[in-house]
């Protein structure tokens, strides 16, 4: 269970990270995110509720952010929106390499050092 309150970011990307690289019997990947790079192929409904999923999803993001800008754990003054732009392409593109069967362990490196960028050490 995440706690975006008192969990730092760094521990709530970690958990989501996690999440999303586990083997488990399931497809690997995320409709969402297959809905995303091919819109042209969903009729309107679909389309809509790929876009109201996705504004849930960045909102998430977005408090994520928030919460983090306020705590100070972000290097570089940053704006909640692009913040929540950035972790959400960078989970699309977790779960992007999943879906393509890519080594989890080199998927996770790859996220770690694209949130070591805006996360500040925690010395």
């Amino acid at each position: 269970m995440l706690n975006t309150e008192k969990d730092s970011l760094s521990v709530i990307l970690n958990n989501i990270l996690n999440f999303m690289t586990q083997n488990r019997e399931s497809p690997t990947g995320c409709l969402v995110v297959k809905m995303r790079l091919s819109p042209a192929q969903l009729g309107p409904k679909s389309r809509e509720k790929s876009l109201e999923i996705r504004s849930k999803i960045r909102q998430f993001y977005s408090l994520l952010s928030k919460n983090a800008i306020q705590r100070g754990e972000i290097k570089t003054l940053s704006s909640v929106d692009l913040l929540a732009h950035f972790l959400e392409n960078q989970f699309a593109i977790v779960l992007i390499q999943m879906s393509e069967g890519e080594e989890v362990t080199l998927i996770r490196k790859q996220a770690l050092l694209a949130f070591s960028a805006i996360l500040k050490d925690k010395s």
